[in-house]
């Protein structure tokens, strides 16, 4: 579903450019800013009859990634272990894989990110409910907290450096 929106907008762009440039007799830089595209997008789209431009449609879906060979051992790394960052996975497969390419974090990120949403692998797993407990209502400075303890101020300050009281 997603190819074809983007094969659709694309086409209705190059129409677009095409209207503008042959009807209209606009330049270059003028479609570019009416549709706020990049003017060489607008050059590159003008150089291509229809037939090229279907030829190039085709092509532009289809290209292979680096890290797609790895897809699957990523695939049960997270299936074992939904919590995985990217950045474990990296270090996993640098030590599962030698001849690794050399990719960058990103890269890396972006093929589990995109192993996640194709097979419905969700990150986080449900948390628990935080266990809370709500205090009564203090005067301002009464108390202060200290993770889970809490203590008087006035007993808090009035003790000396070293422990004693003042």
């Amino acid at each position: 579903m997603r190819k074809r929106e983007i094969i659709k907008n694309k086409t209705v762009m190059w129409s677009k450019i095409k209207t503008l440039s042959e009807d209209e007799g606009y330049n270059k830089s003028k479609i570019a800013r009416i549709l706020g595209i990049h003017r060489e997008t607008v050059r590159k789209y003008l150089s291509m009859s229809e037939s090229e431009y279907f030829k190039w449609l085709d092509g532009t879906g289809n290209r292979t990634r680096k890290l797609d060979v790895y897809m699957p051992f990523v695939k049960s790394q997270l299936e074992r272990d939904a919590t995985l960052s990217a950045a474990a996975i990296h270090d996993r497969l640098k030590e599962n894989f030698p001849t690794l390419p050399e990719v960058s974090e990103k890269t890396v990120y972006n093929m589990v990110e995109r192993c996640r949403k194709t097979y419905g692998l969700s990150k986080h797993e449900t948390p628990e409910p935080r266990q809370y407990e709500r205090r009564d209502e203090s005067g301002y400075g009464e108390y202060v907290s200290f993770a889970s303890n809490s203590f008087k101020c006035a007993k808090i300050l009035s003790l000396g450096y070293n422990g004693t009281y003042l």
